[in-house]
């Protein structure tokens, strides 16, 4: 009994010196965190990653231990484990603002240039560019940004446009989908894409371009529209903007 007594002792005297290390840790954390607050780019990826490995090995030593010690009520595992995420999630959010705040706002722009956009965590391609605001395409939808908001990324070359897709002047919360000349099915392909991307960026509203012609395309697509859970209502554009040839969907 004394031995076990010992053995478990020991054990005991192993997990406080984890949680020593822990605190320890998650001081040199907060200690990096006002770093950034004073000046961001004092903080380098390396030493992000040194603490992380770190870390991981101790979670490691903090997860075998509970295995052995998990009968012994006296030591509160649990609160050791929500200390340890808590550090995880700390690292996590100082390695994203770490990445964030290396990039740099470009020296020039130019529609066709692919930019980084901050407060959407996404890249995409100038499209226009105005005084105060940039039209950014970010995968089938056209937004607008502040300049304040555009980076730099590692690539700037021009793409071609995506093909079947046409963006209007329309505003913020406008889209244009074009699939004249395709068959039905990439058409209707192209419109469900658009129609979850739009619903997804919280646009509102977006008009199909499918064009006249004997109403076919115009038929299938208003059927695909009446079983789509997230389209209010759907109808003629006005005859000045397009009429029978294209289509006005209001999202829910």
């Amino acid at each position: 009994i004394e031995t076990e007594k010992m053995a478990l002792l020991k054990k005991k005297d192993i997990i406080e010196k984890h949680i020593d290390e822990a605190k320890l840790i998650k001081r040199e954390l907060l200690r990096k965190e006002k770093e950034i607050e004073v000046e961001k780019l004092l903080l380098q990826k390396r030493g992000i990653y040194a603490i992380r490995n770190e870390f991981e090995e101790l979670l490691k030593n903090i997860w075998s231990l509970k295995e052995e010690l998990k009968k012994n009520k006296d030591l509160n595992i649990k609160k050791i484990q929500k200390q340890a995420d808590d550090i995880s999630v700390k690292i996590e959010s100082l390695e994203k603002e770490i990445v964030r705040n290396e990039r740099k706002h470009p020296v020039t722009l130019r529609p066709g240039d692919r930019v980084y956009v901050r407060n959407y965590e996404k890249e995409g391609y100038i499209e226009s560019i105005s005084e105060n605001k940039i039209k950014v395409r970010i995968g089938i939808v056209s937004i607008y940004v502040d300049k304040s908001d555009i980076y730099e990324t590692e690539a700037k070359e021009l793409e071609g446009s995506k093909k079947g897709y046409y963006y209007e002047n329309l505003g913020e919360s406008f889209v244009n989908i074009d699939v004249r000349g395709k068959n039905t099915e990439e058409a209707i392909r192209n419109v469900e894409k658009g129609i979850d991307s739009a619903y997804v960026n919280g646009i509102g509203s977006l008009s199909i371009i499918h064009g006249k012609g004997e109403g076919i395309l115009r038929k299938e697509i208003w059927n695909f529209l009446r079983k789509k859970d997230n389209v209010k209502e759907f109808f003629y554009a006005k005859p000045e903007d397009g009429g029978q040839g294209k289509t006005i969907v209001v999202l829910k």
